[in-house]
């Protein structure tokens, strides 16, 4: 479909309930409040606005044209603000695993070098310190944040 033929196809926006009828979907509704209240967008404008909504938006109504446009998200609730900080804690301790474990496997079974060959260390014992450090920190506060979460 061409952008021209897009630009001729009229769908409708529903400003009270927030929503878009195709052209039949707009044609079979049989209450005459919700067909009154609607206004004519073009399947391109539409989906322009549908393909292009910027981080922290979401399409809604511009209560001065009664047409969609981009709204910001509502803020996070305190219990969404805690989900999120778990959800990022659980990443980190994930994406560190196996760093954890090539450490420790390192000091538990140095590897034997022919002579002449240098052997790199995993991370050094004062980088497995602070990352050991971090992930209990994390650990715990992750602890900390399923008791909150629980009530």
């Amino acid at each position: 479909m061409t952008d021209e033929e897009k630009k001729a196809l009229i769908w409708h926006w529903d400003p009270v309930l927030e929503r878009i009828y195709t052209r039949k979907q707009f044609e079979a509704l049989e209450d005459e409040t919700i067909k009154s209240r609607c206004n004519p967008i073009s399947f391109y404008d539409w989906q322009l606005l549908r393909k292009n909504i910027p981080a922290g938006k979401h399409i809604g109504n511009d209560p001065a044209t009664n047409m969609p446009t981009y709204i910001d998200d509502p803020a996070p609730t305190p219990e969404e603000e805690l989900q999120q900080e778990k959800e990022e804690k659980q990443r980190f301790l994930e994406s560190t695993n196996t760093e954890t474990i090539l450490y420790l496997q390192q000091l538990m079974t140095p590897i034997s070098l022919d002579p002449g060959e240098e052997q790199q260390p995993i991370m050094t014992e004062a980088e497995y310190a602070e990352l050991n450090s971090k992930r209990l920190e994390y650990a715990e506060r992750i602890k900390e944040i399923n008791t909150i979460l629980a009530g």
